[in-house]
């Protein structure tokens, strides 16, 4: 018996002697602002990793590979590097589990790698836990390291990391618009802390690390949100790149309401609009109630306090009391300021705005070179529903104006589409020749490329649109060759174009629009949009010729006796604008029968053309 109990003793001792711990794995990737392939390939990466809750955490650095970024990069080039130079990394978006136990592109990983690494025990456990500063502008971070069994090792680093668990607000020239685990600083540096090269059982390393939260100097730089912020802990073998075990303290925010877009009609005619904010919830806990804030041209802004249930992962259309706008363009924006009564912590996606417009009186004609700093300042609005890329206005385009308007189709993904409106309304009742002109300006990035741009026409306060221009391609190129890095004209590349609205005489509303729809090919730009020939009729010739009866159910005699050219061009227009009947006449007598009767009822135009002479003339039909 006395050997019995010495056996269960000894088997007791030599299992506490192996006894491991659970393994938390990390993820680090060395991933970009300007890298494209780490746009295409990080969702589903991020995805992976997130199907893991308790078991992988991931760390980001945003590296400058294939170049700096403008944010995150710029932030923390110190430590970025020096995570570089330990694994010899030369390329994104490049993934590493646990330092050694797999490194490659990130669009390979699987769900097993990860299965595989978790089911290994460790020999160490990491507790970690953070707090703040009063003002919140200083971390602290606790760490106790735990041997679970005999350890004996020189090499053992510990590593403290400070990450923003997610970031909003900022999208990257790779078109990224959402960051997680982004790495902002190393503690102390990147370098680590040496461990205990030999541990027992139970031995336990206490460290405490402090950091007051770096406030950059470029005011481009985005500083991290401290309610985001989260401790990301580790014990790595520096020789063999081994990590041996991971730490974690979540960051404490959970709930952050996310405004994701304000969508609206980019034109009213009544001067009344209602906004729709999508808001996102982004965290664990669901959002009941929302105080938005909601101004127009930076304006005393109103509150609208809004009560309802956005579960955690969900969006919710919410929709704004009416504005009223006054003649032209305007900037409508919005900020959440409470959520369930409380201050919003994560503010950087808490703003967001919109332009739109309320359409000017009918004007005889416009011209429009760009000079001024904004479009609002020229009645100009940019309808943006992918809430990307837009058009905006630009100088130094090297175009006889100093200013014009861009389409970067170079950074607005493929099939997206952004439009331009001009708020003037024209009146082409009694028009002679009327046309737009306007200078455009596009190389192509490759053959393989094929941006477009389209001129619209609206005849109803924009309910319906026409296209009167379209080109794309090849065709709406005014370079033969490309270009690869990001497209601005010079003086030889324009080209002008002439658009003929003849067929919208008899209009009194005419709004123009342009659309771009993206190829993700190369900038485009529009310059010196004029509208001309909008001559009224007493400017022309009223008594050019007569008509009679008036109104008639068909049949109408033409009197020429005042035309003395030998042919004229007759056309007739229905209210909408549409030619319904055309031709050239000979004048053979000073009369001329028009049979009608093929036309529905309504109001129509009669439009006699000479060489030197045009005059327009009402007339009804009625049956």
């Amino acid at each position: 018996m006395k050997k019995f109990y010495l056996f269960i003793a000894f088997m007791l001792l030599i299992n506490a002697g192996f006894a491991q711990s659970p393994r938390l794995v990390l993820v680090e990737e060395f991933t970009g602002e300007t890298c494209g392939p780490c746009a295409v390939y990080n969702p589903a990466f991020n995805a992976t990793m997130e199907s893991f809750p308790g078991t992988v955490i991931s760390l980001k650095y945003q590296n400058n590979i294939p170049s700096a970024g403008a944010n995150f990069y710029a932030y923390n080039t110190a430590d970025i590097s020096n995570r570089t130079t330990f694994y010899s990394n030369t390329y994104s978006p490049h993934g590493f589990i646990d330092g050694n136990y797999w490194d490659g592109n990130v669009a390979s990983v699987t769900a097993s790698q990860f299965t595989a690494r978790t089911d290994v025990t460790s020999p160490f456990s990491i507790v970690t836990t953070h707090s703040f500063s009063p003002a919140h502008d200083i971390i602290n971070v606790h760490v106790e390291v735990t041997a679970s069994e005999v350890v004996t090792n020189a090499n053992m680093k510990l590593r403290v990391a400070v990450a923003e668990r997610n970031v909003y607000g900022y999208t990257s020239p790779n078109g990224e618009s959402e960051y997680s685990h982004v790495m902002r600083k190393l503690l102390p540096t990147g370098t680590g802390t040496a461990l205990n090269s030999t541990w027992a059982i139970g031995d336990v390393q206490t460290f405490d690390f402090s950091w007051t939260i770096t406030v950059p100097t470029n005011p481009n730089i985005d500083m991290p949100i401290w309610a985001m912020l989260e401790a990301i802990t580790w014990v790595q073998d520096d020789a063999t790149k081994e990590i041996m075990q991971a730490g974690h303290s979540p960051a404490v925010v959970t709930l952050d309401a996310s405004a994701n877009q304000l969508s609206m009609d980019a034109l009213t005619c009544n001067g009344n609009i209602t906004p729709t904010l999508d808001v996102e919830n982004l965290e664990l806990d669901p959002i009941t109630s929302l105080d938005i804030d909601y101004s127009v041209d930076g304006g005393t802004p109103s509150t609208y306090n809004w009560v309802g249930t956005i579960a955690a992962g969900a969006s919710a259309n919410i929709q704004l009391p009416i504005v009223s706008l006054g003649a032209g363009a305007h900037s409508i924006s919005t900020t959440i300021t409470n959520v369930n009564g409380s201050p919003e912590l994560v503010n950087t996606n808490n703003v967001i705005a919109s332009t739109t417009g309320q359409v000017m009186p009918a004007v005889s004609a416009y011209s429009q070179n760009f000079l001024p700093v904004n479009f609002t300042l020229m009645n100009w609005t940019v309808g943006n529903p992918d809430n990307f890329v837009a058009w905006a206005r630009v100088a130094n385009t090297a175009t006889p104006g100093s200013g014009g308007a861009k389409m970067d189709f170079y950074n607005s993904p493929a099939s997206q589409i952004d439009y331009l409106y001009n708020l003037n309304a024209v009146d082409l009742s009694t028009a002679t020749t009327p046309q737009l002109t306007f200078k455009v300006a596009h190389k192509r990035y490759s053959a393989a490329y094929s941006d477009r741009i389209e001129v619209l026409l609206s005849t109803d306060c924009g309910s319906t649109w026409t296209t009167i221009w379209n080109k794309a391609g090849a065709a709406l190129a005014t370079v033969a060759t490309f270009t690869t890095s990001a497209y601005s004209p010079v003086t030889a590349d324009w080209r002008s174009e002439l658009v003929d609205l003849s067929s919208y005489i008899g209009q009194s509303n005419v709004i123009i629009a342009f659309k771009a729809t993206s190829a993700y090919g190369n900038n485009a730009y529009i310059d010196e949009v004029n509208l001309t020939g909008v001559t009224s009729v007493s400017e022309v010739n009223p008594n050019l010729f007569s008509m009679y009866p008036v109104p008639t159910a068909g049949e109408v005699t033409l009197s020429l006796d005042k035309i003395s050219a030998s042919t004229f061009n007759l056309a007739v227009t229905s209210v909408d604008g549409k030619v319904v009947r055309q031709e050239e006449v000979r004048k053979n007598s000073n009369s001329f029968n028009m049979d009608l009767s093929d036309l529905s009822n309504g109001t129509y135009f009669v439009r006699i053309t000479t060489d030197n002479e045009t005059s327009i003339k009402k007339i009804v039909i009625e049956k």
